[in-house]
């Protein structure tokens, strides 16, 4: 059985928390949230502009997913 993995990319996470996009960042967190209740972990990824893709956390507790939610949702 493998671990299922759930990508975020940062660059979204900013975007949408600068302009008040709730509903994504909601959706994103309960799926998040979701995949972590079952055992997975969310990785948080930074994409650059030579396509280039760094690895930013390893998020396998609520713990750590209740630092990025308060973060982009407030």
């Amino acid at each position: 059985m493998t671990q299922e993995q759930f990508v975020i990319n940062q660059s979204k996470l900013e975007e949408a928390h600068n302009t008040s996009n709730r509903q994504w960042l909601e959706s994103t967190f309960e799926k998040a949230r979701q995949v972590i209740e079952n055992g997975g972990t969310v990785n948080i990824t930074q994409q650059f502009s030579d396509a280039s893709i760094e690895l930013v956390a390893i998020i396998d507790n609520l713990e750590g997913l209740n630092h990025y939610i308060k973060k982009y949702s407030s």
